[in-house]
């Protein structure tokens, strides 16, 4: 048997004025041998903290909560400020293979 993990986070920076999204999107196939379970959530966040030198950003969401994470990409921090509305898609899948025994 093996399984593959994937996680995906993307960010965009809201317009002034543009609506907020919360959705969440759950999708569990079931296939002969071979079954996926797909998890994709996007909301507005705030950034609440930037540390440009670990580098880093903390951001806050609808029901409280919160989340800080690494960059890797340190120049990326310089196009966003605390306070920034962003869209948040964020995106987990599992994929699970089986091999019929002989």
């Amino acid at each position: 048997m093996g399984s593959t993990y994937y996680d995906n986070i993307v960010l965009r920076v809201k317009k002034p004025g543009e609506k907020d999204v919360d959705t969440r999107r759950v999708d569990r196939p079931d296939r002969e041998l071979e079954a996926w379970i797909h998890d994709r959530v996007a909301t507005r966040v705030v950034i609440t903290a930037i540390d440009p030198e670990v580098p880093s950003i903390s951001l806050s969401g609808p029901n409280n909560w919160t989340y800080s994470t690494r960059v890797a990409d340190k120049d990326a921090l310089k196009l966003v400020k605390v306070g920034d509305r962003l869209d948040i898609a964020w995106t987990e899948a599992v994929m699970l293979s089986t091999t019929a025994p002989k």
